[in-house]
């Protein structure tokens, strides 16, 4: 008997322990600067936007969970409609990685001129200096 409530103590213990270091590891990855998206100062607001989405997601998730009328929506949509909702989420996310890219994509013309540049201009100061601060473009001149 005495051991059974030693290894239920024990156990006790380090499942708060646990649960406690848990919680800090959540509270500091949160709190983390490393969170912050962006050097802007919209960037404090870009993370509480990706936690409020996380958060959304797991209050619809709960939600669904719980309630019995939502469930048979989510499973008319996504069970006996498969085909089309998947087609439909497809779509959705070939078009969001388009405009994602279109917003985020670095022009390529200034890398390339100055490539063009130092096989035409070998002694430029300023060619120089780009490929001693952008050393990832000397692969293409070599």
């Amino acid at each position: 008997m005495k051991r059974k409530g030693l290894f239920s103590l024990g156990n006790r213990i380090i499942f708060y322990i646990f649960n406690f270091f848990i919680f800090l590891t959540l509270y500091f990855a949160i709190a983390s600067p490393n969170l912050t998206l962006g050097d802007t100062p919209a960037g404090n607001r870009t993370t509480w936007i990706s936690v409020v989405f996380l958060l959304f997601l797991l209050t619809i998730s709960l939600a669904i969970f719980v309630n019995e009328k939502l469930r048979n929506v989510f499973r008319y949509i996504f069970i006996k409609r498969a085909l089309f909702s998947s087609i439909v989420i497809f779509v959705l996310v070939i078009l969001l990685q388009i405009i994602f890219v279109e917003l985020t994509h670095p022009s390529i013309g200034f890398d390339a001129g100055a490539i063009h540049s130092a096989l035409t201009d070998t002694k430029s100061r300023e060619l120089q200096a780009y490929y001693s601060l952008s050393t990832n473009n000397i692969n293409l001149m070599l």
